[in-house]
């Protein structure tokens, strides 16, 4: 009656089991980060409202809004030419 279980059963055993060892760690971790009594204490770069960065923050929101501005018109342009070619490629009926 004790016969060997089909490859297919193991493979799914052995990824179940991966499976939770990896829950696992993944809820041991979160304990760890969670239960830490300093939080964010221990990164006071996080914490910094420094206003000397304030003209390269400047600086950064014009660069950002360029960059934006750019892209978005690149994407106008390819999908101008996308609907040019397809427009071009549509067989008349």
């Amino acid at each position: 009656m004790n016969r060997p279980l089909p490859l297919a059963a193991t493979r799914y055993r052995a990824l179940a089991a991966l499976l939770a060892v990896a829950l696992l760690l993944s809820g041991a971790l979160n304990c760890f980060l969670l239960s830490r009594p300093a939080g964010l204490a221990a990164y006071p770069a996080f914490l910094d409202d420094d206003d000397d960065d304030d003209d390269n923050l400047i600086a950064t929101r014009a660069e950002l809004t360029l960059t934006q501005t750019m892209l978005a018109r690149c994407q106008a342009e390819s999908l101008r030419r996308d609907s040019t070619r397809v427009a071009a490629h549509t067989p008349e009926r």
